[in-house]
């Protein structure tokens, strides 16, 4: 069996399909079972290999949204908008942002929106009204695909 790439649209169905393939046609033969143990060691593997490094990619940075630079736009229940700098970030990422205990009064007063966009060496934050003070954060990049 050449190689199945299982995270790609229908190669975990073409796996699973070519395992019910190899067991059916066992009925007792030794050699399917050792193909079918074959599989999956190779299924084991492939998994692992997808996986490798995925838990460990993320990067980490403190930010500070600072209560000076939002920009009015008006639209919606967000009305301003800020952008902070994140080296090395782009639009096809995705960041996870906490804010600082000390922070959480100040973003409650102001909205802060719950979501953030990434886009290309920034993030960009969202709050019905400009914070009163400085809002602490910290931040992790997921690499998205190329």
């Amino acid at each position: 069996m050449g190689k199945i790439k299982v995270f790609t649209p229908g190669g975990l169905q073409a796996l699973l399909s070519k395992m019910v393939q190899i067991k059916v046609t066992a009925d007792g033969s030794t050699s399917a079972v050792t193909e079918l143990g074959e599989e999956l060691a190779m299924f084991t593997e492939l998994v692992a290999e997808e996986l490798r490094g995925k838990r460990d990619n993320a990067q980490f940075a403190s930010c500070v949204l600072p209560a000076t630079g939002w920009i009015q736009d008006g639209a919606g229940g967000y009305t301003y908008w800020l952008d902070v700098l994140a080296e090395g970030i782009t639009d096809r990422d995705r960041a996870e942002v906490l804010l600082a205990p000390s922070s959480q009064g100040t973003a409650q007063k102001c909205a802060l929106c719950p979501s953030c966009e990434t886009l290309d060496g920034r993030i960009r934050f969202w709050a019905a009204s400009i914070p009163t003070a400085d809002i602490s954060a910290e931040y992790w990049i997921e690499k998205g695909s190329e």
